[in-house]
């Protein structure tokens, strides 16, 4: 492989195989004497290979490098730098790494070579150690009755570390910003909901320009805790009968509550908010809120909470009355509210349409046959908004008493011979009369 020179130049010619230092100034590496050659002449660098195998194909690169100025040397020296961790070498001066990480720490050595004048080759070599320095690597640790994450029940007690897995230099403090603790520790006993936050913490180190490197690591404490149920209107609730109905259980919880309504045992709800439509006297009673959930643990919480309910609707009326009577009797009305909400007294007796008598006893003393008909019983109640029930009962009352005779159309009894002659009896009776017309002349 041909490496020519067109003038004499300062430096050295190396030839490099995948960038590996093969020959310096045409003497050969230590291992690689049996195996290259370069070609004699001032200006000729020709490379030859011996006993080519496949262990020799490679990037040949046949280069000139100028003597470092921190390189005392006559003639003048070869700059190599070479690193234990490398697999390549730099045949460069100057030692350059770009973005460096702290993989690449470690002991760097620059060797200079030269050929003296019979042809001997000579070198000397120093190294440096490069010390890579970064901010301080943290990590929370949990102990305690809590889950690795931060979970943890509220009452229960959990200790953190801030710790330093990583560092250079090493961490000069180390403290949690929230609680402003001097310490690595952050101490949790019998926890409340209102710690329920992130936690930071930091660290710091000084670097070699006296900069400062901070690393820091946050953990957001969950504080879970059973369920509180709240309700925004009053526990004993009132409506009227045929309305709708609707309450909301407020559940605060962590984490989320599962949430039901039940009533004699039954779930009417699945979630928060109870609908109850059209609702009538038989769903008056207590309406029970549950509230569970479940912590990192698998242990669960639960709380219940009750609501009152009182439906109210008019009064039941009931008329008592032994409905046949004779004129002259004494007769007494009884009117009874079997079933209101609320109780009520409040009855008033109606006949035609005309208030008769208040209260539920109404008593008629000699009763004549002007007395009988229908007679209806009222009461009524008040509800929580002031609006008013009612509920009513009727009873006919029947008075016996002889016929009482009337004849109508009857011309003064008076008609034309050849004429027909209508006249109508009518009989006011009960029970009713069997009417009859008699002339004089019969017997």
């Amino acid at each position: 492989m041909k490496c020519r020179l067109n003038e004499t130049r300062v430096g050295s010619v190396v030839w490099e195989k995948d960038t590996t230092i093969i020959a310096i100034n045409k003497i050969i590496e230590n291992g690689f004497v049996s195996k290259y050659n370069i070609a004699d002449g001032d200006l000729n660098y020709d490379l030859h290979v011996y006993n080519i195998g496949l262990d020799d194909e490679g990037v040949y690169e046949c280069k000139h490098s100028r003597q470092s100025p921190n390189a005392d040397a006559n003639p003048m020296a070869t700059i190599q730098w070479d690193n234990t961790a490398w697999k390549n070498t730099s045949s460069d001066a100057d030692l350059i790494l770009v973005d460096v990480e702290r993989s690449d720490e470690g002991t760097y050595t620059c060797r200079a070579t030269n050929l003296l004048y019979n042809n001997e080759p000579r070198n000397d070599s120093k190294a440096v150690f490069l010390s890579v320095e970064f901010k301080p690597e943290l990590t929370a640790v949990i102990s305690g009755e809590a889950s690795e994450r931060g979970d943890i029940i509220e009452g229960s007690s959990m200790n953190i570390l801030c710790l330093v897995r990583e560092s250079n230099p090493s961490a000069e403090s180390v403290h949690w910003l929230t609680l402003s603790s001097d310490t690595e520790w952050l101490n949790f006993t019998d926890v409340k909901r209102d710690q329920d936050r992130n936690y930071s913490c930091e660290a710091r180190n000084t670097f070699w320009n006296k900069e400062n490197g901070i690393g820091s690591v946050s953990i957001a404490v969950n504080v879970q805790y059973i369920p509180v149920i709240t309700f925004s209107d009053l526990r004993e609730r009132m409506l009227v009968e045929g309305r709708n109905f609707s309450s909301i259980c407020n559940v605060s919880a962590n984490p989320p509550a599962d949430v039901e309504w039940k009533y004699n045992e039954q779930t009417v709800g699945s979630s928060d908010l109870l609908e109850l439509s059209n609702v009538n006297r038989t769903m008056s009673g207590e309406y029970i809120c549950h509230a569970s959930n479940v912590f990192w643990n698998g242990s669960h919480g639960l709380d219940t909470d009750t609501i009152n309910l009182d439906v109210q609707y008019p009064p039941t009326v009931v008329i008592s009355l032994l409905t046949v009577y004779e004129v002259g009797d004494n007769v007494t009305l009884n009117c009874s509210v079997v079933d209101a909400n609320p109780i009520t007294d409040n009855i008033t007796w109606y006949r035609n349409g005309q208030v008769v008598h208040y209260s539920a006893m109404y008593t008629l003393n000699n009763i004549t046959r002007d007395d009988k008909g229908e007679y209806e019983c009222r009461a009524t109640n008040i509800y929580f908004d002031d609006s008013m029930g009612m509920g009513n009962d009727t009873t006919t009352l029947i008075v016996h008493h002889k016929p009482k005779v009337d004849i109508s159309n009857h011309k003064d009894g008076k008609v034309i011979e050849g004429e027909d002659y209508t006249a109508t009896c009518s009989a006011d009776a009960e029970p009713q009369a069997n009417i009859t017309w008699i002339y004089a002349g019969d017997t």
